[in-house]
């Protein structure tokens, strides 16, 4: 930006030479990034890590679920109400229309969101399955927004695919 007479150091710090016509620098970079329809290409390996490392994550939990000692029913047992209430209802319009309970799910835990997942695994119950609270709150930091992203169709940012990659091996050691 300061080779293009766009930007010039002030004090150590940039500045636009014309900041009353920051507007349309950032409208022509919106529509810049607008017209980015194809695939990045670091998208297939973002995706398959975050499909890797979500899916670890819920085969953790279930197994947790049904082993755990005292519980007849892990299905009907694993959530609080109101996320019970949510999961049944995406079930419903999506699969299994005549179910009354999560009871009835194959697996309720398919049903979740990332969120809903991350708080079930992280409950006094489940105590984090294999990692401590700080661990989850560095992987909550850096793998939701990129999920987001990715859900959202924004483009990708440097580094998401190192991060995934990170994560996916961290993964890896922890439910060997």
């Amino acid at each position: 930006m300061r080779s293009a007479g766009l930007a010039h150091v002030v004090d150590g710090g940039f500045a636009f030479t014309t900041p009353r016509l920051l507007w349309k620098f950032r409208d022509a970079i919106g529509d810049v990034m607008a017209s980015h329809v194809s695939p990045q290409t670091d998208l297939a390996e973002v995706t398959d890590g975050l499909w890797y490392i979500e899916r670890c994550i819920r085969k953790a939990l279930r197994d947790a679920a049904i082993n755990e000692p005292n519980v007849k029913n892990w299905r009907k047992s694993l959530l609080h109400k109101n996320t019970a209430a949510t999961a049944l209802g995406r079930a419903r319009s999506d699969a299994y229309v005549g179910a009354l309970s999560v009871a009835e799910l194959r697996d309720p835990i398919e049903w979740l969101s990332l969120p809903e997942l991350l708080e079930v695994v992280r409950s006094d119950r489940f105590g984090g399955l294999f990692w401590d609270k700080v661990s989850w709150d560095r992987f909550s930091q850096q793998i939701v927004p990129i999920r987001n992203r990715l859900s959202h169709m924004r483009l990708l940012k440097k580094g998401d695919k190192a991060t995934v990659r990170k994560w996916a091996n961290l993964l890896k050691e922890a439910v060997k």
